[in-house]
């Protein structure tokens, strides 16, 4: 009996408390902000965004009665920041706020975006039934304290990007004077190679804008702003048309003081792309044409092979040779392609096709020794006559030097 009692009790009192009151409703907000022309409106929101996360998130009273209840499994409570809008998932309600910029008027002004969870029965987000346990009055000192954060860093933001402006070209002007050349330790290179590599490799790299002003004045600890450059000796490999060239590693120099008047690029490796646009070999039985692609990202284009013969062939094996490099797969699912007498098959790169190219070869650059070194291109085909029952074998390599690809 007495058990029935108290739980009857604690019934009436949670009824009590869950429908008797309703969420209190923020303080309506709309403050004037000093305008700064040189700021942009995406850079307006970005601080803005910045500014709200610096505040403390909104904590609710473990000892109000809608905490507790939400420990039962009643509600979850918790509040966050996303972009421009402050939540907090209360009792009865998602209670949200979204703060906006009038750029017209020059106005921070926030929008009650709330919702009730009962919006279906006619309940109201500040009706009776909804807790949001004192977030109004925090979003009443939020507020107050935004208004305070965004002017301080917008007025900092202005200043800043004046400042950042002006050093940068201060630094751009700088790295302008700098003279560079170009040396090929090798001996490789043609004098008109050499000059197609010889562009200017001092570059200004600095922080973006705003990243910049974010890392110095949103951590904890201040960081003072030095705008920094390098000369991009960090380049290592650099591409022009079939030649790649390795540089000598150099220091990276990040003051500006510091920069050399001039700047010597050495050249210690050369490497170059062998690979042909064709490749043909015959005898009296099959033809084979190889269509490669030098540039691009596969070596090998298509594959046709031509049975000349009135009779059935089957391809065997296709080995590919490039310079020490031998491969005898070439073609995925090799077992029991057959050409039909006086007809062709032509294989591609991709695995979309019943048989696909291994593509060959993987590393087209090859390091240039001397000028006339020779490299080895070709390609050998095994395949049998099926009614002669006959393995036969075509070989073909060609010799390929870089006076061939002038």
């Amino acid at each position: 009996m007495l058990k029935s009692l108290i739980s009857v009790c604690v019934g009436v009192t949670l009824t009590i408390g869950l429908t008797g009151c309703g969420a209190n409703i923020p303080k309506p907000y709309r403050t004037k902000i000093k305008d700064f022309t040189n700021v942009t409106s995406n850079e307006k929101n970005n601080i803005l965004s910045k500014c709200m996360t610096k505040i403390p998130k909104f904590d609710s009273d473990p000892n109000r009665l809608n905490s507790t209840l939400g420990t039962l499994g009643i509600g979850e409570y918790f509040s966050s920041v996303n972009g421009n809008i402050i939540e907090y998932n209360g009792y009865g309600a998602v209670f949200a706020h979204q703060f906006l910029l009038d750029n017209r008027t020059n106005e921070l002004y926030r929008k009650d975006v709330s919702k009730s969870r009962y919006h279906d029965k006619g309940e109201t987000v500040y009706g009776a039934g909804t807790d949001d346990e004192g977030f109004s009055s925090y979003i009443n000192n939020f507020q107050v304290q935004l208004s305070e954060e965004y002017s301080y860093y917008l007025k900092k933001y202005s200043k800043f990007k004046i400042s950042y402006t002006e050093n940068n070209q201060k630094i751009d002007l700088k790295l302008k004077q700098i003279k560079t050349s170009f040396v090929d330790t090798t001996n490789i290179l043609s004098n008109d190679i050499l000059q197609q590599f010889s562009k200017n490799k001092v570059t200004l790299n600095v922080q973006p804008l705003m990243e910049a002003f974010t890392n110095i004045y949103f951590p904890n600890k201040y960081i003072s702003y030095k705008p920094y450059c390098t000369i991009s000796n960090s380049i290592i490999y650099e591409n022009i048309n079939r030649y790649t060239v390795e540089y000598e590693k150099k220091k990276i120099l990040k003051s500006c003081k510091k920069f050399p008047v001039n700047t010597i690029f050495k050249i210690d490796k050369v490497y170059f792309n062998y690979l042909p646009n064709k490749y043909f070999a015959s005898d009296k039985n099959i033809n084979i044409e190889i269509t490669n692609n030098p540039t691009g990202s596969n070596s090998i284009e298509t594959i046709k092979i031509t049975n000349k013969t009135k009779n059935f062939l089957e391809i065997n094996a296709i080995a590919g040779y490039y310079g020490t490099n031998v491969t005898d797969n070439i073609i995925k699912n090799m077992k029991k392609i057959k050409i039909p007498p006086m007809s062709f098959k032509i294989f591609k790169t991709g695995n979309s096709y019943k048989y696909s190219i291994n593509d060959y070869p993987l590393k087209k650059s090859l390091e240039v020794k001397n000028k006339n070194q020779k490299i080895y291109y070709g390609f050998s085909v095994a395949y049998k006559i099926i009614n002669q029952n006959i393995v036969k074998n075509i070989y073909r390599v060609n010799k390929y030097t870089i006076e061939d690809y002038n």
